[in-house]
């Protein structure tokens, strides 16, 4: 019986080695860009994020989500390119994507915020930005109102919609005391300057939001972003001034309305314990 202990605590001792050595030997996540240059004539550029060490599943997880999402392809079934949906060809020498870039707004071991930007081309053009956040721990990507509790979620709603009211409401009232030579300066025509505060009191009149559609929420070292987009359209873009409106909140301000995904993305904490890793 008590070489059977004996066995039993060497075999203990041995997994527990074993496992401290797995562990020690796992590289921490990483993010890698992956890059291509065009060689067609539109010159673009593609610089793409890919999460790399820590648990790959997770790794895999995070790195199939943003490719559907921005360059429409599965990575683990591409043909040659994870750019090839998106760039240009001989037959069709304008890429539905060009100069694609990323930038890393938060980055630890519990979570991920990283920003994709990019010019979209159809008829023309035109720059965007969307931002993923992505919970490290299961892969998950989180919208906004992941991160705060219900009453929280509409709260932060309120605040956003507020300066966006408040910033709108500035530049209507700064064209309004411009005089006429400044009118010309600054629009060329009367019915250029017409054109714009008819714009912005649209702009007054829509920015009431029930949720955060088409709105980017980013999470920083030490606070929240949210950006709302700007009001005008591609025709109206030169008459604006005021352009993407980006709010932007302490996280401790709202740290005692964050939800548990909160919680696990910025603390590791889950249901006030840390998550298992």
């Amino acid at each position: 019986m008590r070489e059977n202990w004996r066995s039993m605590a060497r075999s203990a001792v041995l997994l527990l080695l074993l496992s401290t050595a797995a562990c020690a030997t796992t590289e921490p996540f990483s993010v890698v860009a992956v890059t291509e240059g065009d060689s067609t004539e539109a010159e673009s550029f593609y610089r793409f994020p890919s999460l790399r060490g820590g648990d790959p599943e997770v790794a895999r997880f995070v790195n199939s989500q943003l490719a559907e999402a921005v360059l429409s392809v599965k990575p683990d079934e591409v043909e040659e390119s994870l750019f090839e949906k998106v760039r240009a060809t001989e037959d069709f020498p304008v890429p539905t994507l060009a100069n694609v870039n990323y930038r890393i707004e938060r980055f630890d071991q519990f979570g991920l915020s990283v920003t994709i930007e990019a010019e979209g081309c159809g008829a023309y053009c035109e720059y965007w930005e969307r931002t993923f956040n992505f919970l490290l721990e299961t892969g998950e990507w989180l919208p906004a109102p992941a991160f705060l509790k219900s009453d929280g979620s509409f709260r932060l709603l309120r605040v956003v919609e507020a300066e966006v009211q408040q910033r709108i409401q500035q530049e209507l009232n700064r064209l309004e005391m411009l005089s006429s030579e400044q009118r010309t300066d600054e629009f060329e025509t009367q019915e250029n300057y017409e054109l714009a505060l008819e714009m912005y009191e649209e702009c007054l009149r829509a920015a009431e939001y029930v949720n955060y559609a088409g709105m980017q929420f980013a999470v920083l070292s030490d606070s929240f972003r949210i950006t709302v987009p700007r009001c005008s359209n591609h025709a109206m873009r030169a008459l604006d001034a005021l352009g993407d409106v980006a709010v932007e909140v302490s996280i401790s301000d709202w740290d005692e309305l964050l939800s548990d995904y909160g919680r696990s993305f910025l603390y590791g904490e889950e249901n006030g314990g840390y998550v298992k890793n």
